[in-house]
């Protein structure tokens, strides 16, 4: 408990404040079982519920930006560093398997992009789909994972639904990961 109240000192000396450390080692020290618990929510529909995880991800970069502040060679500096990029990687696996358990046709096309080796492609997808993953898409491209823009095309064929085409360029960490859920499914 010591070695957690020298640490919460040091952080707070150089900007932190209390709850964000406190937040931070809270993550640290339950990683595992949090990361299972938001696997196990991906398999669960909500009806109107959405997860946000933009307050998550300004969270995660502000404590990011401000362990850049650090002297290098750090300790502190490289455990923190390495807890948040598991963080990021963990929140956009999550954020695909969303994707993949809310829409028809979007993942097929990362799976297909990934083993065409196209970085450029783009999908179609129900008004409905959309909004359940436009989350998940503004938490991978904010992450730096991928670039999108989404135009509305018309109404489906069969009911009266929106379509919209998403334009993607996906960046390579991105396919490590779209790779690594594939091969999970296998």
């Amino acid at each position: 408990m010591e070695q957690f109240i020298i640490i919460i000192e040091l952080l707070s000396k150089v900007g932190f404040n209390f709850w964000q450390v406190f937040g931070f080692l809270v993550i640290m020290l339950f990683r595992k079982q949090i990361i299972g618990v938001l696997n196990r929510i991906v398999n669960i529909k909500f009806s109107k519920a959405e997860i946000n995880l933009e307050k998550v991800v300004k969270e995660v970069k502000n404590i990011e930006n401000q362990v850049l502040t650090l002297p290098d060679g750090d300790k502190l500096k490289d455990e923190i560093s390495e807890g948040v990029q598991s963080l990021n990687r963990e929140a956009s696996i999550y954020a695909l398997k969303k994707i993949r358990a809310n829409t028809t046709f979007i993942w097929p096309t990362f799976v297909s992009a990934l083993l065409n080796k196209q970085a450029e492609t783009y999908g179609k997808t129900r008004g409905p789909s959309f909004l359940k993953i436009i989350n998940d898409l503004e938490l991978l491209k904010n992450f730096g994972l991928l670039e999108y823009k989404y135009e509305y095309t018309g109404t489906g064929k069969i009911g009266n639904y929106t379509v919209f085409k998403i334009t993607f360029k996906i960046h390579e960490e991105l396919f490590d990961l779209i790779k690594c859920i594939n091969q999970e499914e296998n």
